[in-house]
């Protein structure tokens, strides 16, 4: 994963996650990585990392977010619906 300065047309941060990137958002002053292993990485704008949650083995395929709440849909057909403050799990929806 790499932070480019597009003006001055070179890299200012690289970071190695060692799996696949299925999804990537902007929360605030953050960025949220979705991973083939189930995981989302947390970091702020600079690339800096902060943590890493998993609520299930299967790939993270996308987020959806409002005021309020996180939704974070994954390949185990279960879209879980976070708290963006923690990240905890308010609830799940199947289908």
């Amino acid at each position: 994963l790499h932070l480019i300065d597009l003006k001055q047309n070179n890299v200012l941060r690289s970071v190695e996650i060692k799996s696949p990137i299925f999804a990537i958002e902007r929360l605030g002053e953050y960025y949220l990585i979705g991973t083939g292993a189930g995981e989302i990485f947390v970091f702020d704008t600079s690339l800096n990392y902060l943590q890493k949650v998993r609520h299930s083995t299967k790939s993270v395929r996308a987020f959806a977010l409002n005021a309020s709440d996180l939704a974070v849909a994954y390949s185990d057909n279960t879209i879980r619906i976070l708290d963006p403050a923690d990240f905890s799990i308010k609830y799940e929806l199947s289908g």
